[in-house]
């Protein structure tokens, strides 16, 4: 190689290397600034106004009570965000993929920006407008098996949750709860069975949850409206004629199964649980054993410590209870919240 040539290549090389330090430097940066903005501090204590517990107890025929479930949710998706990463340190939740899952949905749905796809929300039309608000975060729920040794995430878009789940062998599993408007008793009898459909459903009719509560709370619901809205509503004259005319012979109507909200969950794409809101009974656990002792009885779930249950948890409220058919038996799923502060 003459003098000539190697005056060319070396400056090519000096350039080359000096590219490729700079792109390592840069690479070591954004790692840096990715490390300072993950920090979680320490001292982080949650702000409890903004957290609702759930927690769970999962009844089975093959297996004892588990008890061990519980769901921090925050309906406050801000406030979820803003403290994300110490929200996550301050649960143990230190899996990448949950994080990544929850982040990878977010930057869909992220308007903070005031973007979304790129897009100025500005610029969209009333009906993208609205698509947009329909499809907002709802809520975000950070949940454990501790028995199991399971992390899960649950965030609420609209008319569906979506949720990953980590288990003790880290495996994952998405979920997706779809909110069912229309149900039926015919899709409900081929999941169960008619004789396990007919169990629950006639326990649960029990309970007697109603169309419209009872008249009493439809009158004072009518009240509270009017005030908000500043109209002089009299709702005495509407009470007058309810005690004088119908309080002996009114009666409500209990709703059966399939007039429930309703959730149905699927996993990995897989019909796996249907999930009923009960929450309209205003049923405090205390109150809950004749309910949920028949109904454990006749669908064969053990229901050994129910009254420990029952004690420890006796000023929460019952909200939800989901039933899964598997190996040909049911289980039942109840979920109870704790009242807000």
């Amino acid at each position: 190689m003459n003098k000539k040539n190697l005056l060319i290549i070396i400056p090519i090389c000096i350039i080359i290397i000096v590219i490729l330090f700079g792109y390592r430097i840069k690479n070591t940066l954004e790692n840096e600034a990715y490390v300072v903005e993950t920090f979680a501090d320490p001292n982080f204590k949650p702000d409890e106004t903004k957290i609702i517990l759930r927690k769970s107890t999962r009844f089975s025929k093959s297996n004892k009570p588990n008890s061990s479930r519980d769901i921090y949710g925050f309906i406050d998706v801000d406030y979820f965000n803003q403290n994300k990463n110490n929200l996550f340190n301050y649960y143990g939740v230190n899996d990448d993929k949950i994080k990544n899952y929850y982040e990878d949905k977010y930057k869909i749905y992220d308007t903070s920006n005031n973007l979304v796809y790129g897009f100025s929300i500005e610029d969209l039309d009333k009906e993208g407008k609205d698509m947009l608000n329909d499809n907002k975060f709802g809520e975000v729920g950070i949940g454990f098996d501790k028995e199991k040794n399971i992390q899960k995430l649950y965030f609420s878009i609209n008319k569906y949750i979506y949720s990953i789940k980590r288990d003790s062998n880290n495996n994952y599993l998405e979920s997706l709860y779809k909110d069912n408007d229309n149900i039926s008793k015919q899709e409900l009898k081929k999941y169960f069975g008619e004789k396990n459909f007919n169990i629950i459903n006639d326990n649960i009719k029990k309970l007697n949850i109603t169309q419209n509560s009872n008249f009493n709370n439809t009158l004072k619901g009518m009240g509270e409206l009017s005030k908000k809205f500043n109209s002089q509503l009299d709702i005495s004259t509407y009470q007058n004629i309810y005690n004088m005319h119908l309080k002996d012979t009114y009666k409500e109507t209990p709703l059966s199964i399939d007039d429930l909200s309703c959730f149905t969950r699927y996993d990995n794409n897989v019909l796996a649980a249907y999930d009923f809101d009960i929450s309209e009974k205003q049923l405090l656990v205390k109150d809950s054993k004749e309910f949920l002792s028949k109904l454990l009885s006749e669908l064969q779930c053990n229901s050994e410590n129910i009254d420990n249950l029952i004690k420890e948890n006796k000023d929460y409220l019952l909200t939800n209870i989901s039933f899964i058919v598997k190996n040909n038996e049911v289980i039942v799923t109840i979920y109870y919240d704790k009242p807000m502060i």
